[in-house]
């Protein structure tokens, strides 16, 4: 069993979510074709860094706990991502949603927004829950409500069904360090701590274990 360390109460001054895709590349050596295929399953990487004073003065000393905790990498961490556009973020947005095919995409055709406004923008995190299941999947492009508060989101991944939504919010994922960083502190000024997180599967571990040192 390795042991899960949650992401400590800090704020953050820069975020990069993004993923790896490992594939194989061979020819053919009758027609010289190219052919790809997928090596390991898609992984999630984040780049992460948090100021050394930040919230309370704290943020260097959970920093330095955290990599304690971390061990060099024997043990993970969980962090609740938000996505791409993480510093616009402003809450989640909830409608009554129904999965449809909007050319060769799925979509939600939601009611219940906010009138004209918009609900949704390239890589936000949507939930849609039907029949007693949550299924998340990525908005692919900036989506504004009508008068009437409906609106229709293509999403990335296939759908079915007749449901709520929510748009927003973030997707919890366990990471292994790729790097443990050091920040040396100045004098005056803030200083920062960036960490490289690379997503982990619990079927490649003995087990996880949830382990919460700040609550």
């Amino acid at each position: 069993m390795v042991d899960v360390i949650a992401w400590p109460p800090v704020g953050l001054s820069a975020w990069e979510p993004s993923h790896e895709d490992i594939v194989n590349v061979s020819r053919s050596l009758i027609s010289g074709k190219r052919y790809l295929s997928a090596a390991q399953p898609r992984r999630r990487v984040v780049s992460a860094t948090v100021q050394g004073r930040g919230i309370d003065a704290a943020g260097a000393g959970f920093m330095e706990m955290l990599k304690d905790f971390v061990a060099g990498g024997e043990n993970l961490v969980r962090i609740e991502c938000q996505s791409a556009l993480w510093h616009r973020t402003w809450g989640t947005r909830g409608a009554a949603a129904e999965a449809v095919v909007d050319g060769d995409w799925t979509a939600l055709e939601c009611t219940g927004f906010a009138a004209s406004q918009i609900v949704a923008r390239p890589h936000d995190l949507v939930t849609f829950t039907t029949g007693g299941e949550d299924y998340l999947t990525r908005a692919l492009t900036v989506v504004r409500s009508d008068g009437a508060g409906d609106a229709l989101i293509r999403v990335r991944d296939d759908l079915s069904g007749t449901g709520t939504v929510v748009i927003g919010g973030t997707e919890s994922i366990v990471f292994e360090p790729v790097e443990i960083p050091r920040a040396v502190q100045p004098a005056k000024g803030d200083w920062a701590y960036s960490w490289s997180f690379r997503e982990v599967f619990e079927a490649e571990t003995d087990g996880f274990v949830e382990v919460d040192p700040w609550s």
